[in-house]
């Protein structure tokens, strides 16, 4: 029941993390989908340098989160070598922490306990050289506070100690103390844990005095009492009755709060994260609950988080057992992914119907588990139907293939609730099995496959289809000339402006799949009438990439730190040169010197080849025409490798003076402070904006 896209990445995953590097050429050649930082992360944590260096030369999304997945596993030469080539926001914005992924990195480091991937941050890789740059002393005091947490929370008690031992005494000694001992209660043994609480005086019950001490003093006690009961370790019931024995009021306080709905610490924060966690959840709850009555309140918000884990074992505990009544909040956190406790609700009858104005009910018994989840996302009341506004279930439908839902959801929504069938949804993350049955719907033909020939309706899905990085979408409209025009190179671009890197599909995968199709499709029937159709531009296009955009797709790879000189070999237009390319780059004098004494050169070859040629060949007409033939094929070889040597000095170029700037812009910022903090010259907009933009995109001024 996964979506056809996440299945594809999974497998992606399995190979780049199983280091078989032939495995992996096989999924990157026929996974169909693009390669998310989900894929490095899977072999850097793997430890599988082979194949990260491969996914870098593949234009794989490189982000903080593979360098971290390579410290928390301890291959420091992994971490390093992804540290180096993450996309870097170069923008220098004195509002945000410029250390904060160096940070995050730093922690996975000591949550795996590994010092010798920390000292390397700290020696080699800046860790604390923003706050040393800033005079920031707190920040510095900040990052430690974090390490000694990670350590704790992983359990290595030696990290740990190194870094408390580099604490200064913190302003509020109660609320630091008391948030590193959760991390304690979470990660470390029994004895550590009572040790630390003694020395830190975190167990000890509120004082009569000021209300919001003892307010402060009783959310600090609820949280350690959270964090034991979540505790990796086996030791996490002697936590618990440690915390209880000193605070007897913990399970009082833990149901006024989880009872009160505006409560700040549970805006962004579920109370039993950790032990929800735990395979033992339903354990840990029937010792809290039942043996220590925290009350129903606390008793529904564990039911919310054994739903969200898609714990069914815990679920059926507290809505049997402890009389829990099923809240909307816990349909919700199922259906985020969490599809056996729906089909446990659904065994129950718990889960609400709802219809929308055509007259069509859901039926939760009889709906596909996919269709439950996404109408579960609708607000609705638990039991009875509820009207909603008109057109719900295609907008459930949209919801349903964006999700790359299987084809018995689509076709459930359609057949049995009326749902509009939605086509670009189904390009951007369906099959192809899938992407023919819709076309087919949407030209009436009642779920039968698409007709044979040029569709322009089908046009906008292949953007749809590269914008979703499902390239089996994207290969399948194109072969079947249902989208026989490729689009332009800023088309493809433009799809991905302002797109978060992390984890979402890039314009990198879309560029190269353009690419290739450039070259594999040149003079095909489809390409040629779909030219034929939108005029010579389009032509020009399908035989080859034009100067102007390869200029654009140099630029976007150079920009995003990633060139690796791979757009330099496609097929070169009827009408490029060697000397309008140059022209077009505007190359300095001495790449233009080269350019003109490598074209003497080639022609003094063909030259000389033709004149053998002709001198073997002797004089008759047919001889001519052979060596006029000839010449003519040389002089088109010539032209053609003379362009490509061109792109191939101009990407030289371009990795020349990216790593340029990118060494001008850390001297800048180096220098940018004096010894107060104060600012000198440097502005980050105006850099970054016009300077750099314009060495990258247009490197040549």
């Amino acid at each position: 029941m996964e979506q056809h896209d996440a299945r594809r990445l999974r497998l992606l995953c399995l190979a780049a993390s199983s280091g078989d590097g032939p495995s992996l050429d096989a999924a990157l050649a026929h996974c169909g989908c693009s390669a998310t930082s989900e894929v490095l992360i899977s072999a850097a944590a793997a430890g599988r340098r082979a194949a990260c260096e491969r996914l870098l030369a593949e234009g794989c999304v490189v982000g903080a989160d593979a360098a971290c997945a390579a410290a928390e596993a301890g291959h420091l030469s992994l971490c390093s070598l992804l540290w180096s080539q993450r996309s870097r926001n170069c923008r220098f914005d004195e509002e945000v922490d410029a250390d904060a992924d160096i940070v995050r990195v730093a922690e996975a480091a000591c949550f795996g306990g590994h010092a010798h991937v920390l000292e390397w941050l700290e020696d080699e890789a800046g860790l604390y050289d923003e706050a040393g740059r800033w005079g920031n002393e707190h920040r510095r005091q900040e990052i430690d506070e974090g390490l000694a947490a990670a350590a704790a929370r992983g359990g290595h008690l030696l990290l740990m100690r190194r870094q408390l031992a580099k604490l200064a005494a913190p302003r509020h000694a109660g609320r630091t103390w008391g948030r590193l001992l959760c991390d304690v209660a979470v990660g470390c043994p029994l004895p550590v844990f009572r040790e630390l609480a003694e020395k830190w005086r975190q167990l000890e019950p509120p004082q009569p005095g000021e209300a919001t001490a003892a307010a402060g003093a009783r959310e600090d006690g609820i949280a350690l009492l959270l964090h034991a009961l979540g505790s990796r370790t086996p030791y996490w019931q002697e936590k618990v009755e440690l915390v209880l024995a000193r605070r007897p009021d913990g399970p009082a306080a833990l149901a006024t709060i989880t009872g009160d709905q505006k409560a700040p610490w549970l805006v962004d924060f579920t109370p039993f994260m950790w032990a929800s966690a735990q395979p033992d959840f339903e354990q840990r709850l029937r010792y809290l609950v039942s043996e220590n009555g925290t009350g129903a309140a606390a008793a529904g918000a564990a039911a919310v988080a054994a739903a969200g884990a898609g714990d069914v074992g815990a679920l059926r505990f507290l809505l049997d057992e402890c009389g829990v009544r099923l809240s909307v909040s816990c349909i919700c956190d199922a259906a985020a992914g969490r599809h056996a406790v729906l089909e446990f609700l659904r065994g129950r009858g718990q889960l609400p119907s709802c219809s929308g104005r055509n007259g069509r009910t859901l039926d939760p018994s009889a709906a596909p588990v996919r269709v439950l989840a996404a109408a579960a996302m609708i607000p609705s009341r638990p039991t009875g139907p509820v009207n909603l506004a008109s057109g719900l279930w295609s907008r459930v439908f949209e919801r349903v293939a964006r999700e790359g839902a299987d084809f018995a959801a689509l076709r459930y929504l359609h057949e049995r609730l009326g749902a509009a069938v939605r086509l670009r949804p189904v390009a951007a993350a369906g099959s192809e099995e899938q992407l023919e049955w819709a076309l087919g719907v949407a030209a009436g033909g009642a779920g039968a496959a698409a007709a044979q020939g040029p569709a322009p309706a089908a046009q906008p899905l292949l953007l749809a289809a590269l914008e979703g990085g499902n390239l089996a979408a994207a290969s399948h409209l194109h072969a079947r000339g249902l989208a026989p025009v490729l689009p332009a190179a800023d088309q493809v671009l433009g799809l991905f402006q302002n797109r978060p890197l992390d984890f979402m599909p890039g314009a990198f995968d879309a560029v190269r799949w353009l690419v290739e199709q450039r070259r594999a499709g040149a003079g095909s029937a489809a390409a040629v009438a779909g030219a034929a159709a939108v005029g010579g531009a389009a032509g020009e296009a399908a035989a080859g990439l034009a100067d102007a955009e390869w200029k654009g797709l140099l630029g976007e790879v150079g920009l995003d730190g990633r060139l690796r000189g791979r757009f330099s070999e496609n097929q070169v237009p009827p009408n490029a040169n060697a000397v309008a390319t140059a022209d077009t780059f505007m190359l300095p004098y001495t790449i233009k010197r080269e350019v003109a004494d490598m074209r003497k050169k080639r022609k003094r070859a063909a030259a000389a080849a033709a004149a053998a040629c002709a001198e073997k060949s002797g004089h008759t007409a047919e001889a001519e025409a052979r060596a006029a033939h000839e010449r003519k094929h040389e002089r088109e070889r010539e032209r053609v490798e003379g362009v490509i040597a061109v792109r191939r000095l101009v990407v030289a170029y371009v990795e020349q003076r990216f790593r340029e700037h990118v060494e001008w812009e850390e001297e800048m910022k180096e220098n940018a402070h004096d010894g107060d903090g104060a600012a000198l010259f440097y502005s980050s907009d105006d850099d970054y904006d016009d300077a750099f933009v314009g060495a990258i995109a247009n490197p040549f001024f």
